[in-house]
């Protein structure tokens, strides 16, 4: 059993990465939305694309608060119910144009995990095994979409990693 915990942790940390590398951060800085952009070439363009990030920035920001207890979560059964949460918080939100294909890219892998884990009986050792390669795969093929939104959020949001997620390749 202990095995198998461990396994979903690192699943659920893998699910817990790809998501809160597209979605929180726990940043108040909300304001810099508006003055990350520098070069706006258009005032009235900018400003009404900013309102629009800002719009953006402030609900990505709030999903820190649903995700804090999700990395602590230590009964598997838990894992399916959490991500099908999140994944409908996620598509909850409209990410502006910029970053709208790798936006849907990371809350469809979160779709396939929370259906994965739904379909996985986490005390069967083969099944667990397969959940988590599932996660492995999918962070992996996340990479540069998840790169791209985590540098929106850090540099249009100001929300800032809170996990220590490394950079896939």
């Amino acid at each position: 059993m202990r095995r198998t915990l461990t396994l979903c942790r690192t699943a659920l940390a893998g699910a817990a990465v790809a998501v809160l590398l597209t979605a929180c951060g726990g940043g108040n800085s909300n304001d810099s939305a508006s003055t990350s952009s520098s070069k706006a070439t258009t005032s009235s363009s900018s400003s009404s694309a900013a309102a629009a990030d800002t719009e953006f920035c402030q609900q990505a920001a709030t999903l820190d608060q649903d995700l804090g207890g999700l990395t602590n979560s230590t009964d598997p059964s838990q894992l399916a119910p959490a991500l099908q949460a999140i994944s409908q918080r996620l598509h909850q939100l409209t990410p502006p144009a910029e970053i709208e294909t790798d936006w849907n890219s990371l809350v469809g892998a979160i779709d396939q995990l929370a259906q994965a884990a739904a379909q996985t009986d986490f005390t069967n050792q083969e099944q667990a095994t397969a959940f988590a390669q599932t996660a492995a795969q999918l962070e992996t093929q996340l990479g540069s979409a998840a790169t791209n939104v985590e540098n929106y959020l850090s540099n249009q949001c100001g929300i800032a990693e809170t996990e220590s997620a490394s950079p896939t390749s």
